[in-house]
């Protein structure tokens, strides 16, 4: 990705969004702003598409079409993966881009994929914005992540996106807590902590109930009773010593006996 980009190959991919071919093909589109999203691989090629208005071409390609869930998708997905960049979480949401991924999330509940994207393009907005994320919670995106979480938590990817949104957008503004907990999303957290006994998305879940101050359980609790503690094999302790009975052998006082003559003692004999 780096290389491509150090080749020159932004410019014209965002002039190819911009082209007759992209206008007269939503697929065309999609799979250009595809290929610019995985091309967002750092901080400096992320400022370097915002200097490019990357940022603008991306929003407005979503408003225009956001009927279809392709564009839409790709679009999300390139917004999550430029607001890795501090800068360009900004200047989305002061471009209503936030507006648009909801927007997009109500038309196309059932998409999976684009459900996903748009959860992680909110999320990552919301880290380290306070201001972003009071904006999102304004235009409706905590609900529509909630919602979201639920009715697709049996997508892999929603797993570790949704819990991760969720953190993010209480990090800095933990007033936003209790509704959080009223759009019930402790449940689907408890399933994924569940079906997930170890591992980064079993920690992601397990921490974003922890920043909505909910109970988390880290220790399994002791199951057994004190009544049916088991007596080890070696016998109870007032048996029959059989230890005794053998030192009586023939053998075993052999055996003591050379013993004693290595440390220079003779044992008597009777």
């Amino acid at each position: 990705a780096k290389a491509a980009v150090q080749d020159g190959v932004l410019p014209l991919l965002l002039a190819a969004a911009q082209s007759p071919i992209a206008a007269s093909s939503a697929a065309a589109l999609a799979e250009i702003m595809a290929t610019v999203s995985r091309l967002a691989v750092t901080d400096q090629i992320c400022s370097d598409l915002a200097k490019m208005d990357a940022l603008k071409l991306a929003v407005s390609t979503l408003g225009a079409h956001m009927m279809d869930a392709g564009v839409a998708k790709q679009a999300c997905f390139f917004l999550a993966a430029i607001s890795g960049n501090d800068q360009c979480k900004g200047s989305i949401v002061n471009g209503n881009g936030h507006v648009a991924i909801i927007q997009a999330m109500l038309l196309h509940p059932n998409n999976a994929r684009m459900q996903t994207d748009a959860v992680s393009a909110l999320g990552n907005m919301a880290l380290r914005m306070p201001a972003n994320t009071e904006a999102i919670a304004e235009a409706g995106g905590l609900p529509a992540i909630a919602t979201a979480f639920v009715q697709h938590i049996g997508h892999p990817l929603m797993q570790s996106k949704a819990p991760l949104a969720i953190r993010n957008l209480v990090g800095r503004n933990p007033e936003l807590i209790p509704t959080w907990i009223e759009l019930g999303v402790e449940q689907p957290l408890r399933e994924v902590l569940g079906a997930n006994p170890e591992g980064y998305v079993h920690n992601l879940a397990k921490a974003a109930l922890r920043d909505l101050h909910l109970n988390v359980q880290l220790k399994e609790e002791f199951q057994g009773t004190l009544e049916t503690a088991k007596t080890l094999e070696l016998g109870e302790p007032d048996a029959e010593n059989h230890w005794d009975k053998f030192l009586d052998t023939p053998v075993a006082q052999e055996a003591i006996r050379r013993e004693l003559e290595s440390f220079g003692v003779t044992p008597e004999t009777s």
